[in-house]
């Protein structure tokens, strides 16, 4: 027994740290595990003798060719420039790292570092969660929003469903003749609200009251920008997106995002290009106190404007209009609105607004950029006025709106692509 514990406690972190730049940034596991694979079946065939430097470098060159042609495969994402330069560090990472851990006592030295750095965070952790236990934002929003009777209050537990790799879009025509395909982030995702209220659902019950058989398809992903969205609009050509359907990107708020940067955070830069990436570095600083903390000051600071973001966008929607006009489909473009760009913000808003530091103004200066680009392509809607005259406000934060928010949304979206489906039908 105690042979097997030290046999698996110096192979499975050397597994793990060959793994990691698969998982963190990966798009298909299964693909990506293959150069993972032949690298420790490698170690493992010459556990017992000691290979030579001739056998090292047709092995290295063996697990680049097979690393690239997974990437190739689709293992990871396309994600432009940046994501080129992901690609190749990650070849290059595990041809590095296969060769380098090839021996059990590299492999040993590993194990032993990566214990130490876990006891350290262990205790950090605890340290952090003694002194100075952190409020997450979910919890921070809900305390602003408590003293202000305009604001609403999120839904506790949202049922949240998926169809396949889409969100569940409640009341959907069984024989529909046409289709409007959605892509956008988290407010089009809309997880603070149950699957019949998201305002795609809205949507589809308002196609169905004007008596059109016209599927509405969420393809929301939380994070999501234009840059992000290509890939996933050419996978649905043919598939969901055919001639004579409206393909909607509804967007804005992660573009601004993505374009702003405190101190010149390269993991933040990193997280909001690689959906996965930002979804592990979520799901760790939601559980983690030393990690949220550590967040939340790499996001403090004066602000910096991330020039290339708005070639990114421009590049991105340029692609899409390309897919949809080639598939016979017609997109249209959405600038949504946020609680900065209201013309008569409540006290609620003008609270969130004061909470944020010096973010705000940096929305407010690269927002009107980003709409430039986004209400560039022809039938495109600027949508930053909706909820001017709303009763109350529609925001959890931010972005985000809750049950009446994403209502309004639906309604005012049908409003304008009732026409068009009409006029095309």
């Amino acid at each position: 027994m105690r042979r097997v514990v030290a046999t698996l406690g110096g192979w499975l972190p050397a597994v793990l740290v060959v793994a990691a730049p698969w998982y963190l940034f990966g798009k298909y596991l299964r693909l990506g595990a293959i150069p993972v694979v032949l690298v420790v079946a490698w170690w493992w065939l010459r556990r017992a003798t000691r290979p030579r430097w001739a056998e090292v470098l047709a092995a290295g060159v063996a697990f680049a060719a097979v690393a690239w042609l997974a990437i190739r495969l689709g293992a990871l994402p396309e994600e432009g420039g940046e994501g080129r330069r992901v690609k190749a560090a990650v070849v290059l990472w595990t041809v590095g790292v296969g060769v380098a851990l090839r021996a059990a006592g590299a492999r040993r030295v590993v194990a032993t570092n990566l214990a130490v750095l876990a006891a350290m965070l262990a205790l950090g952790e605890g340290a952090v969660r003694l002194v100075a236990p952190q409020e997450r934002e979910e919890a921070r929003w809900a305390e602003l929003a408590a003293g202000y009777p305009e604001a609403p209050r999120a839904v506790d537990s949202p049922i949240v469903s998926m169809d396949d790799d889409r969100r569940l879009t409640v009341d959907n025509p069984l024989e529909p003749d046409r289709r409007v395909v959605i892509f956008g982030g988290s407010t089009t995702f809309a997880a603070a609200v149950d699957d019949a209220d998201t305002w795609a659902s809205v949507l589809q019950r308002r196609l169905n009251d004007a008596g059109l058989a016209v599927r509405v398809d969420n393809f929301g992903v939380q994070g999501a920008a234009v840059m992000h969205m290509p890939a996933w609009v050419e996978r649905e050509i043919g598939v969901t997106i055919r001639r004579g359907d409206v393909v909607v990107v509804y967007a804005g708020v992660n573009e601004a995002k993505n374009a702003i940067l405190f101190r010149g955070n390269f993991v933040e830069r990193l997280r909001r290009r690689h959906g996965r990436l930002d979804a592990v570095i979520g799901a760790v600083s939601r559980r983690s106190d030393l990690a949220f903390l550590a967040e939340r000051t790499l996001n403090t600071g004066t602000p910096t404007i991330e020039e290339s973001s708005f070639s990114e966008t421009e590049a991105g929607l340029a692609r899409i209009r390309a897919l949809v006009e080639g598939a016979g489909a017609r997109l249209v473009t959405v600038l949504q609105p946020h609680a900065f760009v209201r013309a008569n913000p409540t006290r609620y808003e003008r609270a969130i607004r004061d909470s944020m530091g010096a973010f705000p103004a940096a929305v407010d200066e690269v927002y009107p950029r980003i709409g430039e680009i986004l209400l560039s392509t022809p039938g495109a809607i600027d949508a930053r006025a909706m909820f001017d005259d709303f009763d109350g406000s529609p925001y959890l934060d931010w972005c985000h709106v809750g049950v009446t928010g994403n209502r309004a949304i639906g309604d005012w979206m049908a409003e304008r692509l009732l026409p068009m489906l009409r006029a095309a039908g």
